[in-house]
């Protein structure tokens, strides 16, 4: 008779400890896939991860584009921002006057690649323009109630 519970005890836990896929989602521009048990499941979709290979979701690019120039104390500042629509709210600011160098760590740190960088006269001076890009999730998990 124990051991007859014992294997019970045995298979029952086994079954829970199974792990499964998980997409674990810090942001929009940082998601890994990662196992864990079946029990840590429901935590993990109620924070906003979701089930199953991150690779397996749709992606899309986002795209910041924006030019720096000299300000009147002869620093780089940024002087004109465009983003694309997806660009994730939890991603890096970019904002016109912000320095330049800073602006273009914070997206390099933020999974951003910088793509693209031209330098040339605009308007009443030169300005260079830089292109950065970033694989984001096209869609946003709805959080799932624990």
């Amino acid at each position: 008779m124990l051991i007859a519970i014992g294997l019970f005890a045995l298979t029952g836990n086994a079954q829970s400890g199974e792990k499964v896929n998980v997409c674990h989602i810090d942001d929009s521009t940082h998601f890994k896939t990662i196992r864990v048990s079946q029990n840590a499941l429901r935590a993990h979709l109620g924070h906003g991860d979701v089930r199953g290979k991150c690779e397996k979701l749709p992606t899309e690019q986002a795209v910041v584009i924006f030019r720096c120039g000299p300000d009147t104390e002869g620093g780089l500042v940024v002087t004109d921002v465009s983003l694309s629509l997806n660009v994730p709210e939890d991603g890096p600011t970019v904002v016109a006057e912000d320095h330049c160098a800073d602006t273009n760590a914070n997206l390099l740190n933020s999974s951003f690649e910088l793509k693209h960088v031209t330098s040339g006269s605009v308007m009443d001076g030169l300005q260079t323009e830089y292109m950065y890009t970033a694989k984001v999730l096209a869609l946003k998990p709805e959080p799932v109630d624990p």
